[in-house]
This record gives structure tokens, C-alpha cells and sequence, in this order.
């Protein structure tokens, strides 16, 4: 698993689809900052983000993630971005929390791995459920 806190970072080392998307959203979150490449992810936006390598990683990942009664675990943002990856977002502290970036070949795995995989996505708007 590899850890980013900046776009720097994640330009020299991670795979174009999710930096591509990463820089997009820092940009509409910190539009006006002078060098993008040089915010810290973990200052600014209260958490790193992670790229999740493999099957055993994420599933340490979601064993480790806050969890309700049920057992189910609540992110702010969870889809399917351009390049397959699966980008999650889950707020962990008033300034936000880590990102996780994890590929096609490694959630499916753990999908066919889980019973009933299900994904609770919450906003202040609305509250969806996906199967």
C-alpha cells in the first residue's frame, strides 16, 4: 500500500486515472491555491490517500474501519471513478479523512469474498443504499 500527502506524490508515483482524479477534486476543493502539487493532504484535508495494492490490504483496511451495530461501514463518498478504481472517502475528523484508491482486480476479489457486499453512501442531502 503507498501513501500520498500531496500531489507531488502521488504525480511521481501513482497510476494517471486516479491522479487525474485526485487533481480535479483538489482543485474544486482549493481552487485559487498557488501550487496545488505542494498541499498537504493530511493538513488540509485531515487525512492521506492511500493507493490499496492488494486483497489482503484492503481487507485489513475495512476490518480496521469504524463499523455501526449492524456492522456495516458508512462512507461520504464511495464510486467508481474513470480507469475502474474504486474511490473512498470516509470522515474520520472534523477536517476530514483518508482517501483510499483501490483498483478493479482488488474490490471485486473481496466483493465475491463478502456474503452481501453492500456500500452505504451518506450525504447531508440524502442517505442511498447500493447493492
Amino acid at each position: 500500500m503507498r501513501r500520498f500527502n500531496n500531489l507531488g506524490e502521488m504525480h511521481a508515483g501513482a497510476p494517471g486515472d486516479f491522479y487525474d482524479h485526485h487533481y480535479k477534486l483538489l482543485k474544486e476543493l482549493r481552487d485559487g491555491a498557488k501550487d496545488l502539487n505542494k498541499i498537504s493532504f493530511n493538513d488540509n484535508l485531515g487525512g492521506y490517500v492511500w493507493f490499496v495494492e492488494t486483497v489482503e490490504e484492503f481487507t485489513r483496511i475495512l476490518q480496521n474501519l469504524p463499523k455501526s451495530k449492524e456492522g456495516n461501514i458508512f462512507f461520504e463518498i464511495a464510486e467508481v471513478i474513470p480507469g475502474g478504481f474504486l474511490f473512498l472517502f470516509i470522515a474520520m475528523n472534523d477536517a476530514g479523512g483518508p482517501v483510499y484508491y483501490v483498483p478493479k482486480e482488488v474490490y471485486t476479489v473481496v466483493g465475491e469474498m463478502c456474503p452481501s457486499p453492500t456500500v452505504t453512501i451518506v450525504d447531508s442531502d440524502s442517505s442511498k443504499l447500493l447493492n
